[in-house]
């Protein structure tokens, strides 16, 4: 049984300024280092077999400073963690999921505003199959034990919609992941896995 914690990486400079940074590096910002360190005191406990991370500057810097009171603990860079482009979209001012807003006019703004970034960035599909990918390379390299993976926003979300039941995911809209949240997951098999907790930011207040 593996048992994971999805880590987003912690708050940058571009998210104090609310641009979509995607696939464009921001480095993190002193709130950034100060909630990495709060989760790596809330992860202090666990007795990780193995630890992935995104290879880009956020999530890697993130992932260093929540491993380290973990001595020995190697992270393992994974290019396939890395967020999705989003094109046209990339440091320009962030918008909001669809999910997010339940019907009218702003919704389908919001609709288009994807479709235009799948169609200069990276499509939503791409994403689903590094996920599958990563998780492929994860669950190869570390069959069993607890697991650190740190990555990004969209990248998580893909990442429990390939392990979670269908209609367990359906219940977390695809939401915003929060900077330095955790998220924690039992893989029983190849096809179960139990959602313990979502997108939890307790340890940082």
């Amino acid at each position: 049984m593996l048992h994971i914690y999805l880590v987003r990486h912690g708050t940058t400079e571009d998210i104090e300024k609310h641009l979509v940074q995607g696939s464009s590096d921001s480095p993190l910002s002193a709130r950034g280092r100060k909630e990495a360190q709060r989760t790596a005191e809330a992860l202090n406990g666990i007795h990780f077999a193995a630890a992935f991370s995104s290879p880009m500057g956020r999530a890697w810097e993130t992932a260093l400073i929540v491993t380290l009171p973990h001595p020995g603990l190697e992270v393992i860079p994974l290019n396939d963690l890395h967020e999705m482009d989003f094109g046209f979209y990339e440091k320009k001012p962030y918008f909001a999921s669809p999910e997010e807003v339940p019907h009218g006019l702003r919704r389908l703004t919001l609709l288009a505003k994807v479709m235009f970034a799948q169609i200069t960035g990276e499509p939503l599909r791409s994403v689903s199959r590094r996920a599958v990918r990563s998780w492929t390379q994860i669950s190869t390299r570390a069959p069993a034990g607890e697991l650190l993976i740190v990555s990004h926003g969209v990248l998580i979300n893909y990442l429990l919609k390939y392990l979670l039941d269908e209609e367990v995911f359906k219940t977390l809209m695809t939401a915003a992941i929060k900077p330095c949240s955790i998220t924690e997951v039992k893989v029983i098999s190849t096809d179960s896995a139990e959602l313990i907790r979502f997108n939890d930011t307790a340890h940082l207040k």
